[in-house]
């Protein structure tokens, strides 16, 4: 429950207030959510405390971890730069490392490496990158949201909107390109940096589709959730509850679209042509399967008949 003290200790730097709570110590850092960390080295009991203690008093925050202390201004802590911090009693060096940001025209968003709670996925999360690997994400991360905004417009605005954080995470076995979504954090997608800032793109786009539709499952039953079958999706070797199917459906429609585009490009036409091929019957297929379930709500069976329309446009 510590955890909630650095929340809301993050809430009172962010709104100028005063304030003092416990927070824990995990990997010898103090973490504050949004912001960023306190990695802390040579503490005097050689062991890492269990928890800290914050006391923040109008411009300044001070950090108590066992017998050591620092004292940060809060000022430089919204300024998101690194930045070096004595410890009072001079035994214990400490190194601020702020949250990172991706930019690029109209769109900012956090590139958090280094909360302790991050690691919730099924591929693990990346350490925190180096500035040299913070810099191939900035550049790859630019020129993806400038294709996403040029050739696949119709995906731009909720992006822009919705997306807030990207967690890198560690690269998949033998190459393969590794994302995934939270149903529980709206606007938050886990990326391992890939070889192309354009797969960059297909994956953004891949995982804000579980995105959007996370959040609008949590405002309206579209499947009957008192159905326990298990259906087959073409992309799985193994049966999926019809909301997973669902999701799954929902996301390739995005994948579909970007290969569509993709095949008209020079140098990718006949690669991008057979991966089109493959996502349109594959996701053609799913559609009819979610159609023909007997397990949608009268609303999910609105919003299935809408992804079957957009979909039959297709050549």
């Amino acid at each position: 429950l510590r955890h909630l003290g650095a929340i809301a200790i993050t809430a009172a730097i962010r709104s100028g207030l005063d304030a003092a709570t416990a927070v824990p110590v995990m990997n010898d850092g103090v973490h504050l959510p949004g912001l960023g960390r306190l990695k802390i080295s040579g503490l005097r009991s050689g062991l890492s405390p269990a928890r800290a203690v914050i006391d923040l008093v109008r411009s300044s925050v001070t950090i108590q971890a066992g017998a050591d202390s620092w004292v940060l201004e809060r000022a430089a802590l919204l300024a998101r730069q690194p930045f070096s911090v004595p410890a009072r009693s001079a035994s214990a060096a400490a190194e601020w490392e702020p949250v990172r940001v991706l930019t690029a025209p109209g769109l900012s968003v956090t590139l958090e490496d280094s909360d302790p709670y991050r690691d919730c996925h099924q591929w693990p999360a990346a350490p925190r990158l180096t500035a040299a690997g913070y810099q191939k994400w900035q550049h790859q991360f630019e020129i993806a949201w400038q294709q996403i905004r040029s050739d696949h417009p119709e995906y731009a605005p909720a992006v822009a909107t919705g997306l807030t954080v990207i967690m890198p995470m560690q690269p998949g076995p033998e190459g393969r390109d590794i994302s995934a979504a939270a149903r529980d954090a709206f606007g938050a997608v886990g990326v391992a940096l890939p070889a192309s800032p354009s797969t960059l793109a297909l994956l953004i786009m891949h995982e804000f589709q579980h995105v959007k539709l996370g959040a609008i499952l949590d405002e309206y039953d579209l499947c009957d959730p008192a159905d326990r079958r298990l259906f087959h999706a073409p992309w799985r070797t193994d049966l999926r509850p019809l909301e997973g199917l669902l999701q799954g459906t929902y996301a390739h429609l995005a994948v579909t679209d970007y290969w569509q585009q993709q095949a008209g490009a020079d140098g990718t036409a006949a690669e991008a042509s057979e991966q089109f091929t493959r996502w349109r019957d594959h996701t053609g297929d799913a559609i009819d399967t979610l159609a023909t379930s007997g397990a949608l709500t009268e609303l999910g069976e609105r919003f299935v008949a809408q992804m079957k329309r957009r979909h039959s446009m297709r050549p």
